[in-house]
C-alpha cells in the first residue's frame, strides 16, 4: 500500500540532517561540534562564537545542579550536552531525530569520554520519555524545525520537574515583519511561520512557566549567517570534496537571505529562560 501522507516539517528537517552534503557541511564549518547561531565579538571565529552562547545561556541556570538531569532538545552533535556534562556535572540526554547527527555524537562521546550523555533518537514533539524526569531542558534553534511549536513546548513542559528550569534559543520573526515577507526563507526550511519571543512568552505563560530571562540578541543574527557565507565561500572548494556542488550553491542562496533578512529586522534571536513552579511556590 503506498503511503501517501504527506512528510511533517520535522520528518523534513530529519531527511536534510542525515544528507552526506549536509553533514559534512555543518561538521566542516561550525567546528565539528555545534549547529547553532553564536555570539561573536571582534575577530571571532564560528566555533568560538558558538561556544560563547552556551556558556551565556549556561550561566542562566541555577548553581548547584551536579548529578541532576537535563535534556537537550534537538542536539545536533552533542556539543553543548558534553560542555554542560564537563562543567557543570549534569547527566545529558541528548534528544535528536538524526541517525547521522547522532552516530558522530556516539563517537565524540567516546572520544571526550563523556560518560554523563546518552542519545536518545527520537521525535521532539511526541517524546518517548517519562513525565517529569528532568530538571533542565535545554534547546537550541531547534524549534524552527516544528510546525507545532506549542506541542514542543507542551513535551518539555510534561518531561519537566516541578522546579525545573527551561532554556533555549531559537530562529523567530520580528513582530514588525509581515508573514508573506518571510516567504522564500520559510520556503527553505518547509514551514508557513516562525515562532517569536512574544509566542513563546505567552505559550509559557499558558503552561504555568514563570519568566526567568529574556534576552534579544537578534543584532548577531545577521552576523552570524555572513560569517557562514563567508567560510562557505572561502573554503568552496574544499567543502565540494564532500557535498555536493547543488547543495552548497543552495546554501549559499539560503545564507543570503537570513543574511538580509536579520539585517532588514525581520528576524530576531535571543535566549529565552523558564522556571516551572515547584512545590515550594
Amino acid at each position: 500500500m503506498i503511503d501517501s501522507r504527506q512528510p511533517t516539517a520535522v520528518e523534513r528537517a530529519r531527511d536534510y540532517y542525515n544528507s552526506e552534503s549536509a553533514d559534512h557541511f555543518y561538521f566542516q564549518i561550525w567546528g565539528g561540534e555545534h549547529i547553532h547561531l553564536g555570539i561573536y565579538e571582534g575577530d571571532t571565529s564560528i566555533r568560538e562564537a558558538s561556544l560563547r552562547t552556551i556558556r551565556r545561556m549556561a550561566s542562566l541556570v541555577t548553581p548547584g545542579t551536579a548529578g541532576r538531569r537535563a535534556l537537550d532538545v534537538g542536539s545536533g552533535y552533542g556539543g553543548s550536552a558534553r560542555f554542560l556534562a564537563r562543567r557543570h556535572g549534569l547527566e545529558v540526554d541528548c534528544l535528536n531525530l538524526s541517525l547521522v547527527q547522532n552516530r558522530r555524537t556516539l563517537r565524540m562521546n567516546a572520544e571526550q569520554d563523556a560518560a554523563g550523555v546518552r542519545v536518545l533518537a527520537a521525535d521532539f514533539e511526541e517524546m518517548p520519555l517519562a513525565a517529569e524526569s528532568y530538571d533542565l531542558i535545554w534547546s537550541q534553534d531547534s524549534l524552527v524545525h516544528s510546525a507545532r511549536r506549542r506541542r514542543v513546548l507542551a513535551e518539555m513542559d510534561r518531561v519537566l520537574a516541578p522546579g525545573g528550569e527551561v532554556v533555549m534559543t531559537d530562529l523567530m520573526a520580528s513582530p514588525s515583519c509581515p508573514p508573506e515577507t518571510l516567504g522564500p526563507i520559510l520556503a527553505r526550511i518547509d514551514l508557513d511561520s516562525l515562532g517569536s519571543f512574544d509566542s513563546y512568552r505567552r505559550t509559557a505563560r499558558e503552561l504555568g512557566w514563570r519568566e526567568a530571562a529574556v534576552v534579544d540578541l537578534s543584532e548577531q543574527l545577521p552576523t552570524h549567517y555572513r560569517r557562514v557565507l563567508e567560510d562557505l565561500e572561502n573554503r568552496y572548494d574544499e567543502l565540494v570534496a564532500g557535498c555536493d556542488r547543488e547543495y552548497l550553491d543552495n546554501m549559499r542562496r539560503g545564507l543570503r537571505l537570513w543574511v538580509d533578512a536579520g539585517r532588514d529586522g525581520q528576524l530576531e534571536w535571543g535566549i529565552l529562560h523558564f522556571r516551572k513552579p515547584g512545590p515550594d511556590d
